[in-house]
């Protein structure tokens, strides 16, 4: 899976995706959604807020997804889920900790390096 972070002021980065998750199930669902991605210099993991929360009422997305493979997730019944190799609980103990363990982010670079983005996109099909 991969996605477009917008970091604000028309800035943004491409990532890989590693989970998707949404702890409190509450009236305001879309608001408490994140991401585990990879912060814009691809060194670590943050923790992205999939809706800018400043906006509410509205939705302001602040991941764009564009390819939703999820080949070698594990996913819950609510479709929530991530990597096989990196469990939820791991990957926000190494963003809470701020380090990155050499064999995670090797793992995490080569399903990063999968997506080849090009310029211009051509479609294919209707």
């Amino acid at each position: 899976m991969n996605a477009i972070i917008r970091i604000g002021n028309g800035d943004y980065y491409c990532s890989a995706v590693f989970g998707i998750y949404n702890d409190e199930i509450t009236t305001h669902n879309n608001f408490d959604m994140y991401c585990i991605v990879f912060d814009k210099d691809k060194k670590r993991l943050v923790k992205q807020p999939m809706f800018n929360p400043e906006i509410r009422p509205f939705l302001d997305k602040m991941v764009l997804i564009f390819n939703t493979d999820h080949t070698d997730w594990e996913l819950d019944e609510n479709g929530y889920g991530g990597v096989d190799f990196l469990p939820k609980e791991d990957a926000l103990k190494i963003i809470e900790d701020g380090g990155m363990p050499d064999e995670i982010l090797n793992r995490c670079l080569q399903i990063d390096s999968m997506t080849k983005l090009r310029d211009i996109q051509y479609c294919l099909n209707k």
